[in-house]
């Protein structure tokens, strides 16, 4: 699980720079990094214990089911945050082609205005 997470938090820093403005992004990684600080305390709370001395296979056996557990919620995490990523380069790409196609309307409206001056 470790791994795993280690190998997302990278890209999910790199989406939170990127996509600052997009709150259900924003919330996606909150999420994430939510159940991963619970796990964590989780596993603390479950090693510390001193049944988990006297008992170990007990106890590993009830943890490895909330690992599981804890490994699926951030699976589906993970993909909500790898679509709200997608949506928010889109909703980018859409503002771009926006503000570009204005930009043009402008430059063809400056131009007719000079046209009009030099041949009115």
């Amino acid at each position: 699980m470790l791994e795993r997470v280690g190998d997302a938090l990278p890209r999910y820093e790199t989406y939170e720079e990127l996509f600052a403005s997009h709150e259900p992004l924003q919330e996606a990684l909150s999420a994430v990094y939510l159940e991963i600080l619970l796990f964590f305390a989780h596993a603390k709370k479950v090693f510390s214990k001193s049944t988990f001395r006297v008992f170990p296979q007990a106890v590993w056996g009830s943890f490895n089911r909330s690992f599981d557990l804890s490994l699926r919620r951030l699976e589906r995490l993970r993909d909500l945050v790898e679509d709200e990523a997608k949506v928010a380069s889109m909703i980018e790409a859409k503002e771009e082609r926006e503000l570009a196609a204005g930009g043009r309307r402008k430059v063809e409206q400056l131009k007719h205005t000079v046209d009009t001056r030099e041949h009115g």
